[in-house]
């Protein structure tokens, strides 16, 4: 049996190469294993509550964050999460790594509104509406983004040149 509590993200800060800045939140994991070593049976799952973090590259700091993965025995696990960037992301899915199934992962995300860029060069709002799946050793997006509001700044990206007055 296997038990963690962290009332301290900063290894994900260390782990993103500082893609993800002060993250904060709660990481508990709980995990029971049994069965024969040929066939190991694996129990719990582990929840992130109270996530929330800077994304600089994005200019974003989501919050509110809920992740949770329950595993069933040793080749299947379900995973459902939230999280608010103005509107909220929600996901759920499924990884199957059993030689059963031709499609070990699959994964709906859904979003409302949600700020995925706020840049100098960029404010970005978005609606997704998709579906990930892994089939045949290929990974397949499908889906709608629908984007209800967008900036974009082109005189804020670097090495952008005037138009001269000829164009």
């Amino acid at each position: 049996q296997f038990a963690l509590q962290l009332e301290q993200l900063v290894l994900l800060e260390w782990l993103s190469d500082e893609a993800i800045i002060a993250p904060a939140g709660r990481l508990s994991a709980e995990l029971a294993f049994d069965g024969a070593m040929a066939a190991p049976n694996l129990r719990g799952g582990a929840r992130l509550t109270g996530f929330s973090a800077e994304l600089p590259a994005l200019g974003v700091r989501p919050s509110e964050g809920r992740v949770e993965l329950r595993f069933e025995g040793a080749n299947a696990a379900d995973l459902e999460f939230t999280l608010r960037s103005e509107g909220e992301l929600r996901g759920r899915g499924r990884f199957d790594w059993s030689e059963a199934t031709d499609s070990p992962l699959r994964l709906s995300i859904e979003g409302s509104e949600v700020l995925v860029s706020d840049t100098p060069q960029l404010r970005l709002v978005a609606s997704p509406a998709l579906e990930l799946e892994q089939r045949d050793g290929l990974l397949r997006l499908r889906g709608r983004v629908d984007v209800p509001r967008a900036e974009v700044r082109l005189d804020r990206f670097e090495g952008s040149q005037q138009v001269g007055a000829d164009v």
